[in-house]
């Protein structure tokens, strides 16, 4: 699915003596083209593909000073190329130059054309065409065909179309068609979902899940939203009765309450588990009292506890009360 991005010189700029730049240049020529990166195609689908998408971007392509648009170098522009026109030799462009760029063609200042092509892995085909450089630095004088320029970048274009490959579960090497048929899945599968709950086009997962509780609700008679909220006040009176329990039943101490409600919120089910499993650390007395019945060193059951806690011996934690 991955196209590589190619820098090639083609021989293409003959001005006539006494005449400017030429308005309509070669751009790629036909057939197949031999490359040090295995060569590539331009056929009638080529050119139709790269028409495509330069119609598509509804934008002129700039002609630049040595590929300085890669580079993200300043990148003056040295003429714009307004329209492709698919021809028996090749792709021709029209270009209106800039002043400054004519008067380097028309010099023979800059002599040769670098086009920066996409080339499609599955067949060499040419599929698009990102930006033409100006350059003196051809690696095949004379000859009206691309091929790359001694030390030119290339690169495989990803980002946008990785990610998508990877969202989609797919294999880097993965087809057009195959990805396509992904897409129409997730579409064909989006819009029965949208249908058979009765969403309107522009439903959100949000809408979506709102309409399932709908159904899970018996009857259909409490709307989705007093649904919702009805079942999230009713986990919340669980945990707060899980939480209760334990401390009633001494397995919890009140300054670690907080803890326990967010434990109980977060998972009731795992938390019962280690409730069950959980010593008691609060000894409780028969009448509920064990919080004021006093011990070792005459202090509650609950100062004790908290002296385990700590690791605080019980004379220390007097002496600390009764400020000696």
């Amino acid at each position: 699915m991955k196209t590589q991005v190619l820098t090639g010189d083609v021989v293409a700029l003959v001005c006539a003596d006494g005449q400017g730049a030429p308005e309509w240049i070669l751009i790629l020529p036909a057939g197949q083209v031999k490359s040090t990166k295995g060569g590539f195609v331009v056929d009638g689908a080529a050119m139709a593909l790269v028409l495509a998408a330069f119609q598509g971007r509804n934008r002129d392509l700039v002609i630049d000073y040595e590929h300085q648009t890669l580079t993200g170098e300043r990148a003056p522009a040295g003429g714009w190329i307004k329209e492709f026109q698919p021809r028996d030799d090749g792709l021709w462009a029209r270009v209106e130059w800039t002043e400054l760029g004519g008067r380097h063609v028309a010099a023979r200042e800059y002599r040769y054309l670098s086009p920066v092509v996409r080339v499609r892995p599955g067949d060499r085909r040419v599929v698009d065409v990102h930006s033409v450089a100006l350059t003196n630095d051809p690696a095949i004088v004379g000859m009206p065909a691309i091929a790359n320029r001694a030390g030119s970048p290339v690169a495989e274009e990803d980002g946008m179309k990785d990610k998508l490959l990877e969202l989609l579960g797919l294999k880097a090497e993965a087809t057009e068609d195959e990805v396509a048929a992904a897409v129409t899945a997730l579409r064909d599968f989006r819009a029965g979902l949208v249908e058979g709950l009765a969403l309107n086009a522009t439903a959100s997962l949000a809408d979506a899940r709102a309409a399932v509780l709908v159904l899970k609700n018996p009857g259909a008679t409490v709307p989705a939203a007093e649904f919702v909220a009805l079942k999230k006040r009713l986990d919340e009176r669980d945990a707060l009765d899980l939480v209760e329990k334990a401390l009633k039943d001494g397995k919890v101490t009140p300054a670690n309450r907080a803890w326990a409600e967010g434990q109980a919120r977060r998972d009731p089910g795992v938390f019962a588990m280690f409730l069950s499993n959980a010593p008691v650390v609060v000894p409780q007395g028969p009448a509920g009292g064990g919080a004021t019945r006093t011990g070792e060193a005459g202090l509650t059951e609950g100062e004790l506890v908290v002296c385990r806690q700590l690791g605080v011996k019980p004379e220390a934690f007097k002496a600390q009360k009764e400020g000696v």
